[in-house]
């Protein structure tokens, strides 16, 4: 690793030093320099004491930072970022897909309203969207009211929203052709098997200039398995200026 360094200050200052380090990702020969970011964990505002594994605390560090992010099992979300990768390749939740749809004779209508959602999320603005999505949640809650006599709380309508825009910003940062390519990097033979050394965590940050990264996890005296390696250099071409090691001091 060409370069370590100590992550801690405000908010703006740690995206741009992000931002930086990871520009200077480059092979030179033999050599390939990739970014350590280390987190002092004497300052442990962001987090908790029953945080749980590394990866947990750094996920929860990048968060406090403005970052979205998340793990390839996070404790409380058992899909993890494979999941919202699963979820970005399937058709927008507003569209219900039925059997007929799986043999492939659909009208050309049809196959726009099945296209997927990380297309759709490069159609329309971020705000269009998660109205669209507010409407045909709220149409479903409505059709579940009156059948089951069902009644979500407005803070579970509100945490399904979030993570719809979660989803939508994702697909923001990486753009369609990284999308595919993050897609096929991060599965095995199927959409259900992580390659194996695929990175602890998946972090990306709406906005301009989009900013998405890999980072693997390690505690102070861990060091990089094998499997690991060889997913970073299989896949360096994709990841160069998009991946980091994080470690907790």
């Amino acid at each position: 690793m060409a370069r370590q360094i100590c992550i801690h200050g405000s908010q703006n200052n740690v995206v741009e030093l992000v931002r930086r380090a990871l520009a200077s990702c480059e092979t030179a020969g033999a050599l390939t320099s990739v970014p350590t970011f280390f987190i002092d964990r004497s300052h442990e505002s962001w987090s908790s004491p029953d945080q749980g594994t590394s990866a947990d605390m750094a996920l929860a560090y990048y968060c406090s930072q403005g970052f979205f992010g998340d793990r390839t099992r996070a404790r409380l979300s058992p899909h993890g970022y494979p999941g919202l990768l699963r979820d970005l390749s399937s058709p927008p939740p507003w569209v219900e897909v039925e059997p007929d749809d799986l043999g492939g004779n659909i009208s050309p209508q049809r196959g726009a309203e099945l296209r997927p959602l990380v297309l759709i999320a490069h159609e329309d603005s971020e705000e269009a969207l998660v109205a669209r999505y507010r409407s045909e949640d709220g149409r479903h809650a409505s059709v579940l009211d009156r059948i089951f006599g069902h009644n979500a709380s407005v803070a579970l309508q509100e945490l399904s929203v979030d993570s719809f825009r979660r989803r939508v910003a994702l697909a923001k940062s990486l753009g369609v052709e990284a999308f595919s390519a993050v897609h096929e990097a991060v599965f095995s033979f199927d959409e259900f098997t992580v390659a194996e050394g695929a990175p602890d965590l998946l972090l990306w940050l709406p906005g301009q200039p989009p900013l998405w990264f890999f980072s693997e996890v390690k505690a102070r005296g861990d060091s990089i398995r094998a499997s690991e390696e060889g997913w970073l250099h299989q896949h360096w071409e994709l990841v160069r200026g998009h991946y980091s090691i994080t470690v907790l001091e």
